[in-house]
C-alpha cells in the first residue's frame, strides 16, 4: 500500500491527477479504475463477496455502478465531513 508520492505514482505509471480521481487496481495483468477496481478489490477478497464484486463489472449492474462511483468521488469531500472523517494534514515540503 502506498501513501501515493510521486515515485510510487511513476513506478505505477500513473499520473497524480489519475491517482487523485479514481481509486485503482494494478496488477501484472490488469489497469482498473473506478467501479472495476472496486469490483476486483471485491472479488479478490472472496467470500461473500466475489459475486457482488462480479456483477460491478458486468451489464447492467456495471452502469450503476459506474453512476454510483463517479457520484461518491465528486462528492466524497460531503460525504468525509458527514461522516466524521477528518483529513490527515501533509508535513510540509
Amino acid at each position: 500500500m502506498s501513501d501515493g508520492n510521486e515515485h510510487d505514482l511513476l513506478t505505477l505509471g500513473l499520473s497524480s491527477s489519475e491517482a487523485k480521481s479514481s481509486v485503482w487496481w494494478i496488477d501484472s495483468d490488469e489497469r482498473l479504475a473506478g467501479h472495476e477496481a472496486i469490483g476486483r478489490a471485491l472479488q479478490r477478497v472472496g467470500g461473500i463477496w466475489v459475486g457482488l464484486g462480479r456483477a460491478i463489472r458486468l451489464p447492467p449492474c456495471s452502469w450503476i455502478a459506474s453512476l454510483t462511483y463517479r457520484w461518491v468521488a465528486a462528492n466524497r469531500h460531503r460525504l468525509n465531513k458527514q461522516a466524521g472523517v477528518v483529513r490527515k494534514q501533509q508535513p510540509p515540503k
